[in-house]
């Protein structure tokens, strides 16, 4: 059974109870009103579009279908999120590193970027084995293992909530933990900010027609001042 190893971070929510009860914005996780806050934050977490986010800015759906080599000893991976079984194919010189996906082939220097259309990556050193292979999953599969192996605990009577990852290399679990988290802390901040952009619209819409219906009874009480007035002159000049 290989080895495992579990990266952890804490995150102080105070505050955050008020700011996610009840959210239901458009691309915000669906969450009772009667929920308890810090469970909800906790749904967050866990929820596919912290993990989508993390996802893509480590390029997990890039993995190594070679034991001996670990998609940590790569740098700036990026991969196209529709991509999906695909593989591709490295072989190490001692200069350069050759790598082919399909029909397509790129050579470069330890350190420079390889672009492969759907993927790209750096070979930071020349490993000390000759060949390797890369495989690309899905978007969704990669979420889903993300979300397998991600931990998220409150602690007890506190605001403080235990963030996980369990993984066979010690660099990809602290990575992943703290990408989870910085996503959530990012889309927490585009969440509050859109709340409170609705708030204000809300606000001014019902100011706006508060507006009109003001103006609307001044106007209908200046009628009617105006009749009664009418009718008092009416009245006066009958009596003379």
């Amino acid at each position: 059974e290989p080895t495992s190893y579990k990266a952890s971070a804490m995150l102080r929510l105070a505050g955050e109870r008020q700011t996610l009860t009840g959210v239901a914005e458009e691309g915000v996780p669906s969450l009772e009103r009667t929920a308890d806050p810090i469970l909800s934050i906790i749904e967050l977490l866990r929820s596919r579009t912290v993990a989508g986010v993390a996802v893509d800015s480590l390029g997990l759906q890039l993995v190594s279908l070679t034991p001996e080599f670990s998609v940590e000893d790569l740098a700036g991976v990026k991969v196209d999120p529709r991509a999906a079984g695909d593989s591709v194919q490295m072989g190490f010189r001692e200069d350069a590193v050759t790598a082919r996906r399909g029909e397509r082939a790129v050579t470069a220097p330890y350190g420079q970027l390889i672009n492969l259309g759907v993927v790209q990556f750096v070979v930071r050193s020349r490993p000390a084995f000759e060949a390797a292979t890369l495989g690309i999953r899905s978007r969704e599969s990669a979420i889903a293992a993300l979300l397998a192996g991600l931990q998220v605990s409150p602690r007890e009577m506190t605001d403080v909530i235990d963030v996980g990852f369990v993984a066979e290399d010690p660099r990809t679990a602290q990575r992943i933990v703290n990408s989870t988290v910085h996503a959530f802390q990012t889309l927490n901040v585009q969440w509050a900010r859109e709340r409170s952009r609705r708030r204000s619209e809300f606000l001014a819409e019902q100011l706006a027609q508060n507006d009109t219906l003001l103006q609307r009874a001044q106007a209908e009480l200046a009628s009617f001042r105006s009749r009664q007035q009418l009718a008092s002159s009416q009245t006066a000049m009958q009596a003379n």
